[in-house]
C-alpha cells in the first residue's frame, strides 16, 4: 500500500509541476500573442502606471486605469530560494456596477494579454477601484523547487 501511495504522490507531484511549467509559456504552447506570467514583474507593471486596460469577458468590455502598482513584504526566504514577486495593483473604473470578483482578460497595446484575477474595492465618489495580488515564484524552476519541497501529508488508507 506504502508503494501505492508513493506512486500516486509522484503522479500528483509531477502534473502539478507540468501545470506549472505550462502556466509559465502560455503563448508558446497556444501559438498565441498571450503574455507570458513570468515577463510581468512589478517593475514592468509599473512601466504601465496610468495606462488604459480593455478587461474582457465573454459578455463585457471595460476600460480600466492602472493606477497603484506597490510591493509588499515578501515571507522569509528559504535556503536556496530565489525569490518571489510579491505586489499588488490598483485599477480605477467608471462608477456604476462594479465587475464581480473574477479572472478577466486585460488588454493594451504596448502591454499584450493577460489575465488577472481582480476584487472590487470600496468605490470613491469619482471612480471604482479594483486590486490585483500577485504572490508567486520569479521562474518556473523556483516553483518546481517550492513543488518538490512541499510538505507531504501522512499516508492515506
Amino acid at each position: 500500500m506504502n508503494d501505492v501511495m508513493q506512486t500516486r504522490r509522484r503522479f500528483l507531484r509531477d502534473c502539478s509541476l507540468a501545470a506549472a511549467t505550462a502556466a509559465f509559456a502560455p503563448a508558446v504552447l497556444a501559438g498565441g500573442s498571450a503574455s507570458t506570467p513570468a515577463r510581468h514583474t512589478l517593475a514592468h507593471f509599473r512601466d504601465f502606471l496610468n495606462a488604459r486596460f480593455i478587461v474582457s469577458d465573454q459578455t463585457f468590455r471595460a476600460d480600466l486605469q492602472l493606477v497603484e502598482a506597490v510591493a509588499f513584504p515578501a515571507p522569509p526566504a528559504k535556503p536556496g530560494a530565489t525569490g518571489d514577486h510579491n505586489f499588488w495593483l490598483r485599477f480605477c473604473g467608471p462608477t456604476g456596477a462594479a465587475l464581480p470578483q473574477n479572472t478577466y482578460e486585460f488588454e493594451n497595446p504596448e502591454f499584450g494579454r493577460l489575465a488577472i484575477f481582480i476584487v472590487p474595492g470600496r468605490p470613491t465618489a469619482s471612480h471604482q477601484v479594483y486590486e490585483a495580488v500577485f504572490n508567486r515564484p520569479r521562474s518556473a524552476a523556483e516553483m518546481a523547487r517550492q513543488l518538490a519541497c512541499a510538505p507531504r501529508r501522512g499516508a492515506e488508507g
